[in-house]
């Protein structure tokens, strides 16, 4: 019985741990994709003058 609910704990722990990862990548990439999208916005409003980053 202690082994069987140490092993169960582990695994809880792994899903846990394995489901924030995956959220705070989404996360990055979704805020990534914005600022990407936030700066050619930006680029196209300013067309006239040549604007080097």
């Amino acid at each position: 019985m202690n082994n069987i609910n140490v092993i169960d704990v582990i695994i809880v722990l792994i899903e846990w741990s394995y489901g924030i990862i995956t959220t705070g990548l989404a996360f990055f990439a979704i805020l990534a994709i914005l600022i990407l999208v936030f700066n050619a916005y930006n680029n196209t409003k300013r067309k006239g003058k040549k604007v080097r980053a």
